[in-house]
């Protein structure tokens, strides 16, 4: 099996470590045929897919006819449960970032759906759905890590409106004390309306049977 020298960075410094110069040394090296092509195929999925499969489970995504995307139903909207998110002060302004990792997020919907934590068959059909919009691309980038998305515009709006009206203490069930910021004060009310919309259209839904 033949080497080549190759250099990794860890810890400030680079490293030289002595690698297979081929599949086929890959292979020898790893007493398996097929083993660096199984190796390759793992480092794609794990950096990059399985990242895509989180954030449309979640998040889902709207469709965008120009781009050819199909829109994508995720959790969020399927449940009516949003992710926490909280504010950060970064530098002189304040940004939306997420309060619970992904597997907090989720492991609250199936306590809060009451589904089977072991075997929750209820949220393998929603993956299984979402599964069939990955794409396997060797040639992505690593993915990176996403923040909250933009609230959408109708939600700023409506929210907006009601601090123009003065109508703020109406919707007192949201528990938000208002900053007399008025952009600060609309985007929370906003992400408050879309979570209880989302709400009442999958409580609407599950009317049908």
């Amino acid at each position: 099996m033949e080497t080549v020298e190759k250099k990794f960075r860890s810890l400030y410094v680079d490293v030289p470590i002595q690698v297979p110069s081929t599949v086929a040394d890959f292979d020898a090296n790893a007493k398996a045929e097929g083993r660096c092509l199984a190796e390759a195929i793992n480092n794609v999925v794990y950096r990059g897919v399985l990242a895509d499969f989180r954030d449309l489970l979640i998040h889902g995504r709207e469709a965008d006819e120009k781009a050819g995307v199909a829109a994508v139903e995720g959790l969020e909207a399927i449940t009516g449960i949003a992710r926490k998110t909280t504010k950060k002060t970064v530098g002189k302004r304040e940004v939306e970032v997420w309060d619970e990792t992904e597997g907090e997020y989720v492991a609250r919907v199936i306590a809060a759906r009451g589904w089977d934590k072991e075997n929750p068959t209820e949220l393998q059909n929603i993956a299984d759905a979402v599964a069939k919009y990955l794409v396997f691309d060797a040639s992505a980038a690593p993915a990176t890590t996403k923040g909250p998305k933009k609230l959408p515009s109708d939600y700023l709006e409506a929210a907006t409106r009601i601090i123009t009206k003065g109508s703020w203490d109406k919707y007192s069930r949201f528990g938000l004390v208002q900053s007399g910021d008025t952009a600060k004060d609309a985007e929370a009310l906003g992400w408050k309306i879309r979570e209880e919309v989302l709400a009442k259209q999958r409580a609407a839904t599950l009317a049908y049977e």
